[in-house]
Parts: C-alpha cells; structure tokens; sequence
C-alpha cells in the first residue's frame, strides 16, 4: 500500500509539472545531445518565442484545443509564415510526445478542420487593409482598453514597422530631434522610417529611458514574444464576425500591411514603400501594385499642377484707373 501511494504521488507530481519546466528539464537536455547544434536551438528559440508566453505556465493536462492553436495564431497575427507557425506547432508537438512517453502528459489535443485547412493551403498573402475611418475606430477602442496597445498600433500603422521590430525597439533607437526611427538587425537591410507627427508626439510624451532600455518593456523588462490577446479581442470584435478566410481577417500585422497600402495609394513609389517597410525584394512590395493611381493619370495632374502654378504667378493684379 505504501509503494503504490508513492507510486501514486510519483505520477501525480509528473502531471503537475508546468510545461516550461519539463522542456527545460528534461526534454532540451535530452536533444541537446541527440540532435545537431542548430537543430535544438531552433526548437529551442521557437519553444521560447512562441509556446513559453502561452502553455509555459500550464501542466501539459491543463492545455485546451484553444491553447495550442493560439500559438499558430499568435505567430501568423504578428507576420510570420505559415511555415514559420507550422514549425512552432511541429515543435511543440515533439515535446509533447516526449512528455507523454515519459508520463507527463495526456494525448495531445487535436486542433480544428479550419486552422488544418489554413496551414494545407499555405497561403499567407493578406489581402485586407483598414480604411481610414476603420483605423481611427480601432485606434480609439484599442486607447480605450490598453495605452501601450494603441501606442504600438500606431507606430505599425504609421511608420509599418512589424512587432518584432517595435518590440526590440530602444531609446538609442529613437532619433526625437530628426523624427526618426532606427531600425536594426530586421528581416531586410537596417533602414530608417520617419515618424509622422502623431507617433512623434506620441513618444515625446513618453518618459525616456536610458539608451538600452526598451521603449515597450515586457514582462521582467524582458523583449515581449507576442502582442497582447487584447487586440485580437478587439479586432474580432469589429472588423472579423463571420470572415472565414483569414486574409481577410484583421490582425495586427494589417496595421502594416495598411500603412504599405496608404502609401502607394497616395502615389508613393514601389520602391520607397519597400525601403521604409524593409522588405527584402521589390517582388514583395509589388503586391501592392494594384493600388497605385494609374501613371497617366498621375503624369497629366502633375502637368495641370504645374500649368496652374506658372499661370497663376504670372497673372498681373488688375488695378482700376481712377477717374
């Protein structure tokens, strides 16, 4: 009877153990040793990245169909891959077979037909971007629920940085006397993007760190892994009702895609969208093509404009002869 109590309590403190700690504990020493270096790192930096804010916390018996799709959620809403997400999944799923084999965990449970079907089509083209008057009533709901929220939601929408870039944005980043700020080490070659007036005046009124110091600060000071669940509340509650196809959902990655969108919309060239979003090739900004003003359109008011402008300094103000 006393063996099988221990026994008992044995299988009890396995099923408790947090999810963070059985990765760390037992499954990352063991594939350190049975996998190549850049191997383990990768399931290493997709563990901490994308699984650790959502299922660390949790025993592998406390984790929901909900929990786990999340992650795939989490990572495509930030402007990763389909692929990139699918890995993440794949990762986790290794863990957790580790975790089952060994006692740990229950089997895992299985995601939904439709998130199945989003990654079989491996299709992360997003086609939706906000109107004007769309983005002025996310801007508002989301200063509502969250400041930091809204402040990161206006530097995407306005400068098209994406989360990773603000996420590890510093203070020696932020150049407040140029308006500008310094992106480094992103997906493309390091740039610069202008802030536009609001997201100027908004980091003035922020109280500025040392040079090191992150402008948005996540847990234990610690670079955040992924935006606040908030916003996709928000957006879900505005703008995705009934929209099954997710490129034409809103996430935060549509801040961007919006901001690219305004611009070429405005006339801006292809190629000055793709230095300010820092996309990697011209064929990815090119996405967007459709939405620039036609060029003959655009050539014959630049013409009308010029015509306008030499006419009207030219004109001689008539003065009435006194009689």
């Amino acid at each position: 009877m006393e063996n099988q109590n221990k026994t008992d309590k044995a299988l009890e403190e396995k099923a408790s153990l947090p999810v963070s700690d059985f990765f760390y504990q037992v499954y990352y020493p063991k594939v350190q040793k049975e996998k190549k270096t850049k191997t383990h790192q990768r399931e290493e930096s997709l563990y901490r990245v994308w699984i650790d804010n959502r299922l660390g916390h949790l025993a592998f018996k406390d984790v929901s169909k909900s929990d786990i799709e999340n992650i795939f959620y989490d990572a495509v809403d930030s402007g990763k891959s389909i692929r990139t997400a699918e890995y993440a999944l794949t990762t986790l799923k290794q863990i957790w077979r580790e975790a089952r084999e060994s006692g740990y965990a229950p089997e895992m449970p299985i995601v939904s037909k439709t998130m199945k079907k989003t990654i079989s089509q491996n299709n992360n083209s997003r086609m939706r971007f906000l109107s004007q008057n769309e983005a002025y009533i996310l801007l508002g709901e989301l200063k509502k629920r969250s400041i930091e929220l809204y402040e990161k939601s206006l530097i995407s929408l306005h400068c098209g940085l994406r989360a990773a870039e603000i996420f590890n944005l510093t203070w020696s980043k932020v150049d407040l006397n140029h308006g500008i700020i310094n992106i480094m080490d992103s997906k493309g070659a390091d740039r610069s993007v202008y802030m536009s007036e609001e997201v100027k005046a908004m980091m003035l009124s922020k109280e500025k760190g040392l040079a090191d110091c992150l402008v948005f600060p996540g847990r234990e000071k610690r670079i955040s892994g992924q935006i606040s669940q908030t916003f996709r509340d928000v957006a879900n509650k505005l703008f995705n009702k009934g929209v099954e196809d997710r490129r034409e959902r809103v996430t935060f990655h549509t801040l961007r895609h919006t901001c690219a969108s305004w611009m070429v919309m405005q006339g801006v060239s292809l190629y000055l969208v793709q230095q300010v979003l820092g996309h990697s090739t011209i064929q990815v900004t090119e996405r967007y093509s459709h939405l620039a003003p036609d060029k003959l359109q655009l050539a014959a008011k630049a013409i009308n404009q010029s015509i306008k402008k030499n006419t009207e300094a030219e004109i001689i103000p008539f003065k009435k002869k006194a009689l």
